[in-house]
């Protein structure tokens, strides 16, 4: 094959790799589903939603009629409380305002979390009814990975894997 023929062949595999990135990219975090609920842990431990700010409603804002807790002095307990079970060591990287929540006290909320990846779309959600109670009470728009959370993605070999696949894609020709 002549150079000027290879060249054209690259620059079409190159478009069909623009057309599919969607559909590659999606294959390729499907391989890594649980990396990314691992993340949204994370994230979630460090009281940041998917734009980076806290968590909220706060423990003190969390209030009856509509909120969780009778009084401040209980959200308060409860608050003191949470900083003082030990949630994993990586978790304390990111420290988050002691009245922020982190969803975490035992672990089952994250147990029960899912994640669906489509080449459109990554949606975290409940795989129980618990779970979605609680996703709907923050409110499915603050979950989801920001962007220290998805660089950790990127970084742990996302970029790498659609690097190599569009060099594959390449070397074909």
């Amino acid at each position: 094959m002549a150079i000027l023929e290879k060249l054209q062949a690259q620059i079409a595999a190159f478009s069909e790799f623009q057309k599919n990135k969607g559909r590659v990219v999606a294959e390729l975090l499907a391989q890594r589903e649980d990396e990314l609920l691992e993340r949204q842990m994370d994230q979630l431990a460090s009281g940041q939603d998917s734009e980076g700010r806290n968590l909220t409603p706060s423990y003190s804002e969390d209030l009856k009629p509509g909120g969780y807790f009778k009084t401040s002095s209980a959200a308060q307990r409860y608050a003191d409380w949470k900083k003082s079970i030990a949630t994993p060591a990586f978790y304390q990287q990111f420290p988050r305002n002691t009245d922020t929540p982190n969803l975490y006290v035992n672990g089952r909320f994250w147990s029960e979390l899912g994640v669906t990846i489509s080449e459109n779309i990554i949606e975290f959600h409940g795989d129980t009814a618990y779970a979605e109670g609680i996703i709907n009470k923050y409110g499915l728009e603050k979950f989801g990975l920001n962007e220290t959370f998805w660089r950790m993605v990127v970084e742990d070999g996302l970029a790498d894997e659609l690097a190599d696949y569009l060099r594959s894609q390449l070397k074909t020709i």
